[in-house]
């Protein structure tokens, strides 16, 4: 049987060769930026706001809790340049469309520097005029679905009546998916769904999983690994985890594509790999990936270049725990109370 390639995420998802050749360089692939910690969702399993708790030890240490400028903002891309950096991921310390102009100026600035951005989003901000200039600019989307079901999804992300849904394929979606799939983004290496396995959508995640599929969506779904607002009470067993990954291994062998069962936090062929990386918080600190408060250095004291000597340095003496989940880790393990409510 000839199998199909499976899809990766333009910008964000990157072969082993190509990680290993940018950090024997030291280089980096991939920049992950924040620039506000606001969001219109109230997810219950979400670490959001927990920034505070990190943000307070940081005053505590006389370090500024401001917000990034927009100028800093792109000189950080322009540092990130420099060093090798093929895209800007723009990720969920808040809702990053919540600032459109900002968010447009900023993927203005990667598109002129030939630098792919990338953007998480929950797309209760996104109409058809939106979708069309993210498709428009070259930005790889990564949006939300958390359940077929509206109340299940309402349910998951805390905020009822916030999303207007949407028959597509005789499923009924928020209607952020249909118009980026109307747009062009079907059946492109441009848009992923990002789906929270809890205990709450545990049965449909493999219906999600071949929906997706089948209209050109590039599936992401991920366990809980880190303690959120509420997270311990929606969390499912070992035993249904490994399960389910069993079950997504298989349906995806039966839709065209192989690759190696593995039980870990992320479903499919993904895996949680903060190598080649560096991430900015809004508040201009970098950490050691985006799933950690341990501080490697703060931009407005340093240039991105020596940050990511020293966190190289950290990283070599770090108990990754990539492969099973952030709790593994002992890096997140420093830094545990800071994610906790």
């Amino acid at each position: 049987m000839k199998y199909k390639v499976l899809p990766k995420l333009k910008g964000y998802e990157f072969s082993e060769n190509r990680i290993e050749k940018a950090r024997n360089k030291e280089n980096l692939l991939l920049l992950l930026l924040a620039y506000n910690e606001n969001c219109n969702l109230e997810c219950p399993f979400c670490f959001t706001g927990h920034g505070t708790k990190a943000r307070s030890e940081l005053e505590k240490q006389g370090i500024s809790a401001e917000l990034l400028t927009p100028d800093e903002l792109e000189g950080l891309i322009d540092q990130g340049k420099k060093l090798g950096i093929e895209s800007v991921c723009f990720y969920g310390e808040g809702e990053p469309l919540l600032n459109k102009d900002l968010f447009f100026r900023l993927v203005d600035h990667c598109n002129k520097e030939n630098i792919t951005p990338v953007v998480f989003t929950n797309g209760t901000l996104v109409d058809i005029e939106i979708a069309k200039k993210l498709f428009d600019n070259n930005v790889s989307v990564v949006g939300k679905l958390y359940s077929l079901n509206s109340k299940v999804n309402e349910y998951l992300t805390g905020n009822k009546g916030i999303y207007k849904y949407i028959t597509y394929d005789s499923v009924k979606v928020s209607s952020h998916i249909k118009f980026l799939l109307e747009v062009g983004f079907a059946n492109t290496d441009r848009f992923a769904l990002d789906t929270v396995v809890t205990s709450k959508n545990y049965s449909e995640i493999p219906c999600i999983w071949q929906w997706e599929r089948e209209n050109g969506i590039i599936p992401y779904a991920d366990f809980l690994y880190l303690p959120g607002r509420n997270s311990t009470k929606l969390d499912v067993s070992k035993e249904e985890r490994e399960e389910l990954c069993k079950k997504i291994w298989e349906l995806d062998k039966k839709l065209g594509y192989h690759y190696p069962l593995q039980i870990g936090p992320k479903l499919g062929n993904r895996k949680c790999d903060a190598r080649a990386t560096l991430v900015i918080g809004a508040h201009g600190i970098a950490r050691l990936c985006a799933a950690t408060y341990v501080f490697v250095g703060n931009v407005r004291d340093e240039p991105l270049k020596s940050i990511l000597k020293r966190q190289e340095k950290i990283k070599a003496n770090v108990g990754w725990g990539c492969d099973k989940g952030c709790v593994y880790c002992d890096a997140y393990r420093q830094t545990e109370h800071l994610y906790n409510p």
